[in-house]
């Protein structure tokens, strides 16, 4: 044992008697003593206060994510200039109203990808987790659905499609536009 190095979870194990600082210990042990009740404490203070999450999920930003970010520049390289965020169903990411084209970006983790393999890796608060990304999964296809009866062409986009290829999503988007506009057209 003497010299090995010994981790955090093995220390905070140790039961050491609250007598030790007045039983002649030298300072050397006391701070060693003191050491381990630290780490006891901060083993046991793994949950989050209520005010520490809500925090924290205040900082979860429902705009100006980064794969808006990158959709965002994909699509001014292609000279196409979407209304960011507008006020109808769904409230898309992207919206092309004169070709009534809707773009949704999609993360990973609040829109269920692979959803089958992925709930499962949840530990923490499954209670509210699980149903939380299933009713956004139900709201997504809700707004499609709504939106397609109204005669709009809804594109939805995962992270990753937008991080790794920007610019297929881009071309996709375009085909939509012009599909669009090339329908009303035909509709006069």
């Amino acid at each position: 044992m003497a010299g090995e190095k010994v981790g955090a979870h093995e220390l905070a194990k140790v039961d050491l008697p609250l007598e030790a600082a007045n039983g002649g210990f030298g300072p050397c042990v006391l701070a060693w003593v003191n050491n381990v009740r630290q780490i006891r404490t901060h083993v046991r203070r793994w949950r989050r206060s209520k005010a520490q999450i809500s925090f924290n999920m205040s900082r979860v930003r429902s705009t100006g994510s980064e794969i808006e970010r990158v959709m965002e520049a994909a699509l001014r390289r292609r000279k196409l200039r979407p209304l960011k965020h507008p006020k109808m169903l769904g409230r898309p990411d992207f919206a092309f109203p004169r070709s009534k084209v809707a773009v949704f970006c999609d993360s990973h983790f609040w829109h269920g990808y692979n959803w089958k393999t992925k709930q499962k890796e949840l530990h923490r608060n499954r209670s509210f987790w699980v149903p939380k990304i299933l009713g956004n999964m139900r709201r997504d296809r809700l707004v499609n659905r709504c939106l397609m009866k109204e005669g709009w062409t809804v594109l939805r986009f995962w992270e990753h499609q937008i991080l790794r290829y920007p610019d297929s999503c881009v071309a996709e988007i375009r085909k939509a536009i012009s599909a669009g506009r090339q329908g009303r057209q035909l509709c006069r």
